[in-house]
């Protein structure tokens, strides 16, 4: 009887256990352990590719067979492909994305393992095509929607408050909102438009330019604003960066049309980090190109086999701890950036700007620089000699 009652207690150990291991998370994306994929190198790598979302499974916990205690199915959850992806922004700690193939904003918050539809957008505040978004300082979302032709407007709590632009008959196709101003790039008549935050009047148009001039704005699909009030547009049309202070003075111009590094294909989604680093995403060379404040490139990464058909990028240095697992063992993460791509199978990428621990880079980088002008010189040395070689032969 006492064997029985052993046998019995076993089985019922041994039960509890296979519950357990086959309760918990699934569908969720869990650390990588590698092998990792850095640019520019392996020797000194700057960014590293984490993860990738394609949809609510990458995020979210999901329970698996029967619950422990209760032992009823999981409830289950809906299925939210991100289709298209357009803009991505970081609000709070969570990112928002657009997605004008969903026609919705999605909501995401990686350590809370939470994805949901933004549910503001009902009524008078439905989407159409929503593009790109922003957020003003005291928490209003302002959603440029191309195919309603107007700015949607949303409280703090995610109500609906109005929508303007739509007298102007114009192409909205990214928002930024800088103090008592809203700006908006209108692809349509090629300038930002000025709208007055507590009226939503049109005060005033920047970025137009004379025809010919190479800093005009054409096509202007995307912009950035840093925390100084500066304007950053991707001129589609040109494949110019344009800088601009709040009131439409030209600052500087960089890039131009051209299939080598620092100049453009098709310039997309662009951003301006804490520390003024220019982040410009190109569909057609199929990466995203890093400037300083000068228009000097630093470095690129993606390609072909990375991104396909990106959109945009946002920049961040929230969440650096939990995104800290995805990264290489001696890799410190220093920003996270996210990109959209249109299609394949990085929805949404996410990579971290950081440094190999133990490193010292700038003293790498400077015998990089050594090495190379001494070569440079050497080369030079024999150009030189050759020709004068040359010279005495003929003598």
């Amino acid at each position: 009887m006492r064997t029985e009652c052993f046998a019995d207690r076993l089985c019922y150990v041994v039960l509890m256990v296979l519950l357990i291991s086959l309760t918990g998370c699934a569908g969720q994306r869990t650390a990588s352990k590698g092998p990792y994929t850095f640019w520019p190198g392996s020797d000194l790598p700057r960014i590293q590719f984490l993860t990738e979302v394609n949809s609510n499974f990458d995020v979210i916990e999901q329970q698996r067979g029967f619950q422990l205690i209760s032992f009823e199915a999981p409830e289950k959850i809906e299925f939210e492909p991100i289709i298209k992806p357009t803009g991505v922004t970081v609000h709070k700690g969570k990112l928002y994305v657009c997605d004008a193939g969903r026609t919705a904003v999605f909501v995401i918050d990686f350590v809370n393992k939470t994805f949901e539809k933004f549910t503001g957008a009902i009524g008078r505040g439905s989407f159409n095509k929503p593009l790109n978004l922003a957020f003003s300082d005291d928490d209003y979302m302002y959603v440029a929607d191309v195919n309603r032709q107007e700015v949607l407007v949303f409280d703090p709590l995610g109500g609906f408050v109005r929508s303007f632009g739509r007298d102007e008959l114009f192409k909205p196709t990214d928002v930024a909102v800088y103090e008592d101003k809203v700006y908006v790039t209108d692809a349509k008549d090629h300038h930002v438009k000025i709208y007055d935050r507590l009226t939503y009047k049109l005060i005033d148009q920047i970025g137009r330019g004379s025809d010919m001039s190479p800093e005009r704005l054409y096509i202007p699909l995307h912009m950035a604003m840093d925390d100084k009030g500066e304007l950053y547009v991707t001129n589609t049309g040109t494949g110019r960066i344009i800088k601009m202070d709040r009131d439409g003075h030209l600052l500087m111009a960089f890039g131009g049309m051209g299939n080598v590094v620092s100049l453009f294909g098709r310039p997309r989604g662009i951003h301006v980090d804490d520390q003024g680093l220019i982040y410009v995403v190109d569909a057609s060379h199929q990466n995203i190109q890093i400037f300083n404040q000068e228009g000097r490139l630093l470095m690129f990464f993606g390609g072909s086999n990375e991104m396909r058909l990106p959109a945009s990028v946002a920049v961040s240095t929230e969440n650096l701890e939990f995104f800290q697992q995805y990264a290489a063992p001696n890799f410190e993460l220093e920003r996270v950036v996210y990109v959209s791509n249109h299609f394949g199978d990085k929805r949404l990428a996410v990579y971290g700007l950081g440094q190999r621990r133990g490193v010292d880079y700038e003293a790498e980088y400077r015998l990089i620089r050594e090495e190379r002008e001494a070569e440079i010189a050497r080369e030079k040395a024999e150009a030189e000699q050759a020709q004068e070689d040359g010279a005495a032969a003929g003598q």
